[in-house]
């Protein structure tokens, strides 16, 4: 059986009690005390043997105060809520560090590294040189593992299943909600998920929220707007010669179902999942569309 532990809680992030429900199941009077109703709404819609998993269970949780802990285990089934986040070493046997707010992320997950404890990290997993550059030999070794969940999105799975017919593609469009360094990953990690090329070049296009153009390796255009504070909106849209495809992405439950799915399995064989490369190329692109002025643009080596 594989122990996890899981840690939390970041603003507005309900990570740690989504990841942890789908792996323990959950408690629905728990979880209303949780006050989570958006998650607890997608949970109460899933059939009952769609959660769990053979050989894993969430055994225990941390966060940076106690009484929010023991709210997580409760709405979770989590047995032990930890006072200090070391408690956890020699009782977990791989850590689900479900915070987005990336620039606590190191601190966290080095408590577990240095233990060659493997740790699934949030995204992003981070916009500083020097901290991507202590998380690529884990990245490498298969201990860490970051990504978003919605690689791993049934809807990016059937679109991916559409390109044949698109003919050459010509476009992609994305468009999604808050900022680039939250967010644009979602959108960054779902184009990977869709099996598109790296971008090589990004340019900042004028607009009254966050939008930059991408030039993937093969020439294909990649659009990506950060809305900002909008209504939820995850979409892609793909233009070919041929014809044109959409989607949006609501199906949380399967894209973090499918995300924890790889992770176990990065534990039980210890093989990464996503190359190093391509984890630190999503990262460098993040922070270099940040710095850009509209219309200033910069490649990638």
């Amino acid at each position: 059986m594989i122990r996890l532990g899981v840690i939390g809680l970041s603003e507005g992030n309900g990570h740690p009690l989504s990841f942890s429900a789908i792996i323990n199941g959950y408690d629905k009077e728990g979880f209303t005390a949780a006050n989570w109703p958006v998650i607890l709404d997608y949970l109460e819609r899933q059939a009952p043997e769609r959660f769990g998993f053979p050989d894993a269970r969430v055994t225990a949780v941390w966060t940076q105060d106690l009484a929010l802990s023991k709210t997580i285990a409760r709405a979770c089934r989590i047995e032990h809520a930890v006072e200090n986040i070391e408690d956890m070493i020699g009782s977990v046997d791989a850590v689900l560090l479900a915070r987005d707010d990336w620039h606590c992320h190191r601190q966290l997950a080095e408590v577990f590294l240095r233990h060659n404890i493997p740790v699934f990290i949030d995204k992003p997993l981070s916009l500083d040189p020097e901290e991507l550059a202590y998380f690529k030999p884990y990245l490498e070794s298969g201990l860490v593992m970051s990504t978003s969940g919605l690689r791993y999105a049934a809807e990016v799975e059937a679109l991916r299943a559409r390109i044949p017919s698109l003919g050459k593609l010509k476009l992609l469009s994305a468009a999604v909600v808050v900022d680039m360094e939250r967010y644009g990953v979602h959108m960054l990690d779902a184009a990977a998920g869709l099996g598109l090329a790296k971008p090589v070049s990004v340019m900042r296009m004028p607009a009254g929220h966050e939008a930059i153009s991408l030039q993937l390796e093969d020439g294909l255009t990649f659009d990506l707007h950060c809305l900002g504070m909008v209504a939820k909106t995850f979409h892609l849209s793909l233009y070919g010669e041929l014809g044109h495809a959409h989607t949006d992405i609501n199906d949380n439950f399967s894209a973090f179902r499918n995300t924890i799915e790889r992770f176990l399995g990065l534990v039980r064989s210890g093989t990464p999942p996503i190359p190093a490369t391509d984890v630190l190329h999503t990262m460098t692109v993040i922070r270099t569309a940040r710095t850009l002025a509209p219309g200033e643009s910069a490649t990638f080596a």
